[in-house]
């Protein structure tokens, strides 16, 4: 007898492959950066022992004994106060959490960050007022973002912000006259301006979210206690100037140095 035929819908279940997730961190101009990178790097192991951290820096800078830190460490970067602008785009990974190099990771925690991006393309933390040198743009607005800790995704639209911050910031700092006289010029060496009013103005759709209890994410040193009453992940300090002056090195010839 011939042997009954059953229709079997068979489906292929498609496994997403799973997202890269790690850390980048940048340190030019002075070594002092590089020594804060390294005191930063070995807090997000000692409590992260996981974590996957790539280092943008100058070879100049680099100690053969530092190299066991990092997945990766990147040279030939900027010359600049804000070479991290230029470096965002260049992140190997899905996720990638940019952290300034003045900040220590105090909190197990830190290994659940990536867990909050959810369907955000962006997650950073609000400006306080109190603790700022500015934040009022206009006579109507104000800045949001706190730029020395965020979490993105990789995407084009994303890499397309970031590589337009790191050109449009240079744009601001160098312009004569002011080019955008509805905002206060007092905003020309901030990059969180930049952030701001790009977002703003050209990259609207791109989804941003404040990390829940963003105080304990990235607690600047001067936040009152009563930001936050769980357990600081990340502590945000602030390199004296006299330190980062004293590290000072000789460069080749290259981008303009820019220390703000």
């Amino acid at each position: 007898k011939p042997r009954n035929k059953q229709n079997v819908h068979t489906q292929t279940q498609l496994i997403q492959p799973e997202l890269t997730k790690g850390f980048l961190l940048v340190a030019s101009i002075s070594e002092a950066f590089y020594r804060a990178a390294i005191r930063l790097a070995i807090s997000i192991k000692d409590h992260y022992p996981d974590a996957r951290i790539i280092l943008f820096t100058h070879e100049s800078f680099v100690r053969d004994k530092d190299r066991c830190l990092f997945e990766e460490i990147r040279t030939k970067i900027p010359v600049h106060s804000r070479a991290k602008l230029w470096c965002l785009d260049k992140t190997p990974f899905d996720l990638t959490l940019y952290m300034d190099c003045d900040t220590e990771v105090w909190h197990e925690d830190i290994a659940t960050i990536f867990d909050l991006i959810g369907d955000n393309d962006i997650m950073i933390t609000n400006i306080r007022e109190y603790a700022g040198k500015g934040t009022k743009v206009s006579d109507t607005e104000n800045m949001q973002y706190l730029c020395g800790l965020f979490l993105y995704r990789k995407t084009d639209r994303v890499l397309s912000f970031m590589s337009k911050w790191w050109t449009d910031y240079d744009y601001q700092i160098s312009t004569k006259p002011w080019p955008w006289p509805h905002y206060n010029e007092k905003m020309r060496p901030w990059d969180q301006f930049t952030f701001w009013r790009l977002l703003k103005e050209e990259y609207q759709d791109i989804k941003i979210a404040i990390f829940p209890d963003d105080a304990r994410w990235n607690f600047v040193h001067v936040y009152l206690d009563s930001e936050t009453d769980k357990p600081i992940v990340v502590w945000h300090y602030t390199l004296a100037r006299e330190m980062i002056n004293a590290a000072l090195n000789e460069y080749p010839s290259g981008p303009t140095i820019d220390f703000r």
